[in-house]
């Protein structure tokens, strides 16, 4: 599903730190990934889904509304890499 909307550019992959995401996002600007390349987004998707360590650093993001008042809609992360087994399925999916 992420590559899908990645391909629609509905999506994109992003490498901001948490603080720095949450400055943006409060401030209302955009973060310097949101228009990347599709080649970009997708070569950054391929090392989340290996897991590398430049993968486990970014996240997607869907494309809305960074004017938003509802700021859990101003582009909300929908999808990350943690290298940290799941509490419930453990390493099952990594």
């Amino acid at each position: 599903m992420c590559e899908k909307l990645l391909r629609e550019g509905k999506a994109y992959v992003d490498d901001t730190d948490t603080e720095t995401m949450r400055k943006e996002r409060e401030e209302r600007k955009e973060s310097k990934n949101r228009n990347a390349s599709l080649e970009t987004n997708l070569a950054l998707w391929e090392e989340m889904k290996k897991g590398t360590e430049r993968g486990t650093q970014c996240c997607v993001r869907m494309k809305i509304d960074m004017q938003s008042n509802n700021g859990a809609m101003r582009d909300p992360t929908i999808y990350r890499c943690k290298p940290e087994e799941h509490v419930r399925t453990g390493s099952k999916y990594k």
